[in-house]
């Protein structure tokens, strides 16, 4: 069975160090406040934040995916 990218990209996720996922989840973060900030528009981008708790939760699990939801 061939495993797509998807795939690739979440074990790699899963095997990186801790550190490394918090950085690229607060790198996440600032992007999507940054998006939000700049285009002044009135549509909520409270979704676009589950993108790095889902990061963070496929690689370091519940408590940390909590930790991350309350920042």
């Amino acid at each position: 069975m061939v495993i797509g990218w998807r795939g690739r990209a979440l074990d790699r996720l899963a095997a990186a160090h801790p550190s490394a996922v918090w950085a690229f989840a607060l790198l996440l973060v600032g992007l999507v406040t940054a998006a939000d900030w700049w285009s002044h528009a009135e549509v909520a981008a409270s979704l676009a934040y589950l993108v790095p708790i889902a990061v963070v939760a496929w690689a370091r699990g519940r408590v940390a995916a909590a930790v991350m939801a309350s920042c």
